[in-house]
């Protein structure tokens, strides 16, 4: 694997790991009425995951795919963060 597979490896699986840990979490609270946020993100983690690990096994990650990916990753942690602020305010 290339270093910006492996960079982007390392990225994505923190992430993902902070989004169960968050979301165990907001279960046990309480926090987390509804599903459907959370349910969101995971689906678009879970389609990022497919489309890294399919340019991974292709060998390297293509300077387009690697922008698409970021734009994509950069946009669900934004979306994540807001929602971690919104239930910390809560």
């Amino acid at each position: 694997m290339s270093e910006e597979g492996d960079a982007l490896r390392a990225r994505f699986d923190a992430f993902s790991r902070r989004l169960d840990a968050k979301t165990r979490e907001f279960k046990a609270t309480g926090e987390l009425e509804s599903e459907d946020a959370i349910e969101s993100l995971r689906k678009r983690r879970n389609a990022m995951k497919a489309k890294l690990d399919r340019a991974i096994r292709a060998g390297a990650v293509s300077d387009l795919l690697k922008l698409e990916l970021e734009r994509d990753f950069e946009g669900l942690l934004g979306e994540f963060s807001r929602m971690e602020k919104a239930f910390d305010k809560e």
